[in-house]
């Protein structure tokens, strides 16, 4: 009886193995992104994305905005453009920035499907992984995203705060950048 029991519950046990091994199967195909999140160190993956264009250029002629985010420190860099060409010229000099004054490298860059960040032969040059999400599912690329929802709503908000002539909005977001990158995070403790 106590063998039959024992083995009943062993056959049940490996069942419950197999079903869990499974369903984790099943979630991995299903969700691989949820298990490449973890980093290590800084600029290993940064998400890039292009905002706009604002219904008002600003003081200089911008009309979009170039976001940066490093995913291990969620660190911001915002530039404004007049077009979006300028994409591909501000993303290099970037990567060379980080190449020289970090002496570390871009393991992976995460962007949207757009085309200014197609630059293929420089992502190869550099041994860069370009990373791009589906066709209108920016819920994929959706730490920057979020940055770009967050730094443009307290930009608004410093906005109507301080009376100032929308045409300075490139000023706000820049400034709102720089005062998010200022607050302390969990991860530089």
């Amino acid at each position: 009886m106590f063998q039959t029991n024992q083995l009943m519950l062993s056959k049940i046990n490996f069942l419950l193995l197999n079903i869990t091994n499974l369903l984790f199967v099943i979630f991995v195909i299903d969700f691989p992104f949820l298990l490449v999140h973890l980093n290590l160190k800084c600029f290993y993956v940064i998400h890039v994305d292009v905002w706009g264009p604002y219904s008002l250029s600003s003081v200089h002629g911008h009309k979009y905005l170039l976001t940066i985010v490093d995913d291990y420190s969620r660190y911001t860099w915002v530039f404004p453009l007049k077009q979006k060409f300028e994409v591909v010229k501000i993303l290099e000099n970037f990567v060379i920035f980080i190449q020289t004054k970090f002496e570390t490298t871009i393991t992976v860059i995460r962007s949207d499907n757009e085309t200014e960040f197609f630059m293929n032969n420089f992502f190869i040059n550099k041994g860069i992984m370009h990373q791009t999400s589906c066709v209108n599912t920016p819920q994929q690329n959706s730490i920057v995203e979020r940055k770009h929802s967050h730094l443009l709503n307290v930009a608004r908000a410093l906005m109507i705060q301080s009376h100032l002539p929308k045409i300075y909005w490139s000023y706000y977001v820049l400034h709102v950048a720089h005062i998010i990158n200022m607050f302390p995070t969990p991860i530089f403790k």
